[in-house]
Parts: C-alpha cells; sequence; structure tokens
C-alpha cells in the first residue's frame, strides 16, 4: 500500500461481513477500479464467489475478480 499511494488499498477483515458494494462507494467512488484480487479460504471460497456474482445491481460494483482456489475448491465449481 505504501507504494502504490492512492492507487491500492488493502483491507484487512471477515470477508463475510464485509459490504464490498458499499465500499466502493467510499472515497474513491469510481466503481470501474475497484479489483477484487483474493486467495480465498477453503471454507467461505464458493460462498464468496456467489455473493459477488449474485450482486443486485448490474454490471456489478467492480471491473474485475482474480480469485485463488484450492484444487477441490476449483474442480467442484467447475
Amino acid at each position: 500500500s505504501d507504494h502504490y499511494p492512492g492507487r491500492l488499498e488493502i483491507i484487512a477483515g471477515d470477508a463475510l461481513k464485509t459490504d464490498f458494494a458499499a465500499l466502493a462507494k467510499g472515497p474513491h467512488g469510481d466503481n470501474g477500479s475497484v479489483r477484487i484480487v483474493a486467495n480465498l479460504p477453503y471454507n467461505i471460497g464458493t460462498e464468496l464467489l456467489i455473493r459477488w456474482l449474485t450482486v443486485a445491481e448490474w454490471p456489478p460494483f467492480y471491473a474485475s475478480m482474480t480469485l485463488m482456489f484450492q484444487r477441490e475448491v476449483a474442480e467442484r465449481i467447475v
């Protein structure tokens, strides 16, 4: 974050309790610049993916998602 002031924000917290759409509307305000990059834990990876794909408004609050899953989770998703 220190290397990219104003371009990268790392938020530590519980992903299941985070309102990502509200964060996207935060001080930066440009939904087109929001990118989700995550190494998702085994036990919540599928749930987060489903939440992000089934947002109420489309296009969604994010421009892209780059997600890493454990092999077993990825195979189940596919």
